[in-house]
């Protein structure tokens, strides 16, 4: 069976994904950084703001799986989404979603 979706439908579930993976995440200011942690205590988000804007970091796992979901076509594509997300959804704007990883990493929070 082969579906169409159109590239509105395609946005707004794209858009339903991302909200489900990171509407539930605590937020805690840890010196100069704003940071979104998970149940784990986890870092998901963390954006860092200076005079020349932010730069927005994302789990890289959250970033590969939604990447992967939607079989998106390389670079361009995940961080139009992703970009679109953090404007509509925090009101944070960037050039570019950057990502880390929490490996063998300890947090405190």
């Amino acid at each position: 069976m082969k579906f169409i979706i159109t590239e509105n439908k395609l946005d707004s579930i794209v858009d339903s994904y991302l909200t489900k993976q990171l509407s539930n995440l605590e937020y805690v200011k840890d010196g100069s950084r704003d940071v979104w942690i998970n149940s784990d205590r986890r870092p998901v988000i963390i954006i860092l703001k200076d005079k020349n804007g932010c730069d927005i970091y994302l789990l890289d796992t959250v970033y590969a799986s939604t990447h992967d979901m939607f079989s998106m076509n390389g670079f361009k594509d995940i961080q139009y989404h992703l970009l679109k997300w953090f404007d509509e959804h925090m009101g944070i704007k960037s050039e570019e979603v950057l990502t880390f990883d929490n490996e063998g990493v300890d947090y405190v929070y």
